[in-house]
């Protein structure tokens, strides 16, 4: 049934400059088509991960948003039946990746009542859970989901900090807070290529110099993401990024 899915015209190849083989894993995404507002069909789900092989990577987990407000829907179980179908479709079309997945938690009242049920969460490696927070304001309910998590054996790590524009004005201070407290953080690896704009930009490089990042993530969601992902290893950027002290090779 998997042959629906086959690529038709558009060659794989890797990018010129270099690959992500240095990371290893990709731990950050949205591949499961359908489930939030990532890849919205098996064939863009594929062509996505077949462009992820041929960049270097051997492994990705993929993490759906789970959010009361956007995406009430999106479950432990239905992401593990999501990673069941996609993988299988990916094994299918010979693409040599392993594939897993996670989830991405917003922080919010549902998340919090979740946690002090002590409900099992969808975790990657030595049981990070990825975590994030809306553009707007900083949610007052980050702290005491922090402690819950800890308090769980779990080990959070704050999705794309640098997208906050909260955190613009200062952000080495609460970042640095954070990740002393026991918060990893986690980049956007495309917010070097400028996609999100200047401001981030400048706030990515910020929190990179002071090896601030403990993760990449490609939070992939379509094919402009993965054009500007490929950009990075043509840039002054990549050297810096194998010299940063990351954890993407230890999940």
């Amino acid at each position: 049934m998997f042959g629906l899915f086959k690529k038709k015209a558009q060659a794989t190849v890797p990018p010129v400059g270099g690959d992500w083989s240095f990371l290893g894993t990709d731990m950050h995404s949205h591949f499961i088509p359908g489930i939030d507002d990532g890849a919205q069909t098996m064939e863009d789900s594929l062509e996505l991960l077949r462009q992820m092989s041929a960049g270097g990577f051997s492994k990705v987990v993929t993490t759906p948003h789970i959010s009361a407000d956007y995406f009430p829907r999106n479950t432990r179980d239905n992401i593990l039946e999501g990673l069941e179908m996609l993988d299988a479709a990916a094994r299918q079309e010979h693409i040599p990746l392993v594939i897993e997945a996670a989830a991405e938690y917003m922080i919010d009242e549902r998340f919090l009542a979740q946690l002090r049920r002590r409900e099992p969460l969808l975790y990657f490696g030595d049981r990070y859970v990825l975590v994030e927070m809306g553009f707007v304001q900083a949610s007052p309910l980050l702290q005491p989901a922090l402690f819950e998590l800890q308090a769980m054996g779990y080990r959070p790590v704050l999705a794309h900090p640098e997208r906050y524009n909260y955190y613009h004005a200062q952000p080495l201070e609460p970042l640095i807070q954070l990740k002393e407290s026991g918060c990893y953080l986690q980049l956007n690896t495309i917010a070097l290529s400028g996609y999100y704009g200047e401001n981030v930009n400048i706030i990515a490089n910020k929190l990179l110099n002071e090896g601030l990042y403990s993760f990449l993530g490609s939070d992939i969601h379509h094919r402009r993401h993965q054009k500007a992902l490929n950009t990075i290893l043509r840039s002054e950027y990549l050297p810096r990024l194998m010299q940063a002290p990351l954890l993407n090779n230890t999940i």
